[in-house]
């Protein structure tokens, strides 16, 4: 019985691995997609459940979220804000709402503070909770509307059932699922698309992880869920065809302080439960997205093979990453907070299109940067640490004022060097740079101007070669799919994502912008390094600078669509 456990496992990582070398870029051959923009079935980026009450959420606050200090809310001790309907509507209005609309006079578009590659939005949120003062007196599930900011109600819990579900969970806490519409993506790009999915998925998470700071507020994800479970308490379960959404993760959103930090939560509920919301009747039904699509089979190929798969998360942090923790604030040398408000950095945040090629970072901001990615040095924000630290950073260093151009790598975890200098090359110098505060784990592998090489591994994108400096963010691959199974595979790239949203509002709090990279060289990039197995992956890459803007491009307000009569409900 074992040994067939164990071989279902191995066949289910062998097909996540196969689905990986299917759909990485080469410089010969990129990974399969249509190969050209299919406008007439371009998916609508909003999705909407016809026949569903609509609540507006507010979007003025009163209790002075919009002047606080970004530097201070990172330091994770803003008091818990009571869950109420001005709350709950800050929570979803700084990660998840519109942000901005573009007009370039032929066409216009909308931004949300959660970035999404090609801005194409695959993940869709839900919200359950008990009663909200002055929201609801009765316990819901909700989908989150970001077109209008507000929640459309898809199903009422009665109290006793609410609890039910909650009685495990910490004081006044309420749930956020998360789900993916993979079409949204293969719509461009083709088999690639689950990759990039996943990324968006990081992406939203670090969004409300964020908002949840700047409530007093922490999440956690309930990782005893499979997606089955996840999709029934979205309410998605049921949905048939390409546009269906897939259960991706459910978090529990509390009062920080609320539960032990070495205990995840779990739902108080067993299958009947969930059966019997399979047979409710469910309020609203989803929009169409495209009238025609392309199909990919190779994306059910690899979501069957997560899914069917067994994850086994690990008992405890990996030895490094809970342990010996410091505080980034007291590191010497570290700066005090910039004046940058939550506002402008949250929803100020824009993806560059073009680097200028001439703006440099400073090395204080660079240093404070990778300190905000290391759990070890700044435990509040805490990027994926709930399954381990499994990403190091491989940085292009072109433009930070005070530390010479070089290729450098950023470990995330003190066990992570001796794993990486066993899988590169061995004339690296793993030398740490003057200067660098003696708790960061940077380390300068090569001198010299890898610009070029930075933007062929790019997939020859100069967006990569002018900024201030670029990333691959490189993963701990085959040993902990092994090790953790199948579950995994996404869950990577969840902490690519988290990364890099990091990076942009720590961009945009220095001044400058970013942006991700999606399109690289994946075997390029091992190649450069040496690594010749799977041990370490190249999953996402991102760059920093100084944007150029298109001045021909006008910016609206987020909400200006909304009539005053519609604002004012």
């Amino acid at each position: 019985m074992g040994l067939g456990r164990d071989f279902e496992r191995e066949r289910l990582i062998r097909r996540v691995l196969l689905y990986h070398e299917q759909t990485k870029h080469a410089s010969q051959a990129y990974a399969r997609s249509i190969g050209r923009m299919d406008w007439a079935t371009q998916p609508n980026p909003f999705r909407h459940y016809a026949g569903a009450p609509l609540s507006l959420l507010p979007r003025t606050f009163s209790d002075g979220l919009e002047d606080l200090c970004y530097d201070q809310v990172c330091q994770n001790l803003e008091p818990a804000q009571e869950l109420n309907r001005e709350s709950l509507s800050a929570f979803f209005y700084y990660s998840l709402a519109l942000s901005a609309w573009k007009d370039s006079g032929q066409a216009s578009w909308s931004l949300r503070v959660n970035p999404s590659s090609g801005n194409l939005h695959p993940t869709e949120a839900y919200v359950l909770a008990g009663p909200v003062k002055d929201f609801s007196d009765a316990p819901m599930i909700a989908h989150y509307d970001p077109y209008h900011h507000g929640l459309e109600e898809r199903f009422q819990f009665s109290v006793a059932e609410w609890n039910q579900l909650s009685g495990e969970l910490p004081r006044g806490c309420f749930l956020v699922g998360l789900a993916s519409i993979p079409w949204r993506e293969s719509w461009k790009y083709g088999e690639r698309a689950y990759r990039y999915c996943q990324i968006d998925i990081g992406h939203a998470i670090a969004c409300l992880r964020f908002a949840a700071m700047m409530l007093g507020w922490e999440m956690r994800a309930i990782e005893s869920l499979d997606s089955a479970q996840i999709e029934t308490l979205c309410g998605v379960l049921n949905q048939k065809g390409a546009e269906s959404e897939l259960g991706a993760g459910m978090f529990a959103v509390f009062p920080r302080g609320e539960f032990p930090l070495n205990r995840q939560p779990v739902l108080q509920c067993g299958e009947g439960f969930f059966r019997a919301l399979r047979e409710r009747e469910w309020k609203g039904s989803p929009n169409n997205l495209s009238p025609s699509h392309h199909e990919w089979p190779i994306l059910s190929f690899v979501n069957e093979a997560v899914e069917g798969g067994e994850w086994t998360p690990p008992s405890a942090f990996a030895p490094g990453d809970q342990g010996d923790q410091e505080d980034c604030a007291s590191m010497q040398g570290t700066p005090g907070p910039r004046p940058r408000t939550v506002r402008a950095v949250v929803r100020g945040r824009r993806s560059a299109v073009a680097m200028d090629g001439l703006s440099s970072m400073a090395v204080d901001d660079f240093y404070r940067l990778l300190c905000r990615l290391s759990p070890r040095l700044s435990p509040g924000i805490s990027v994926r640490a709930e399954f381990g630290v499994h990403v190091a950073l491989l940085l292009f260093v072109h433009r930070v004022s005070g530390l010479s151009p070089g290729l450098y790598m950023h470990c995330r975890s003190r066990r992570q060097k001796s794993t990486l200098t066993a899988s590169l090359r061995d004339d690296f110098e793993w030398s740490q740079p003057l200067g660098c505060p003696p708790e960061l784990e940077l380390y300068l592998l090569k001198s010299g101007d890898f610009q070029e090489v930075s933007r062929m591994l790019s997939c020859h994108q100069s967006i990569a070669s002018d900024g201030a400096f670029s990333v691959a963010m490189l993963a701990e691959f085959a040993g902990p799919l092994h090790e953790q199974g199948p579950g995994l595979y996404p869950r990577l790239y969840w902490e690519t994502g988290e990364i890099g949203q990091w990076m942009y509002l720590e961009a945009e709090a220095a001044g400058l912008q970013a942006t991700g990279i999606g399109c690289f060289l994946d075997d390029g990039v091992h190649q450069l390094l040496g690594i010749a197995d799977p041990s370490w992956q190249s999953l996402y890459h991102f760059t920093v600078g100084g944007a150029l803007k298109d001045e021909r491009v006008m910016v609206r307000d987020a909400y200006h669509h909304l009539t005053p009569r519609v604002v004012d409900s």
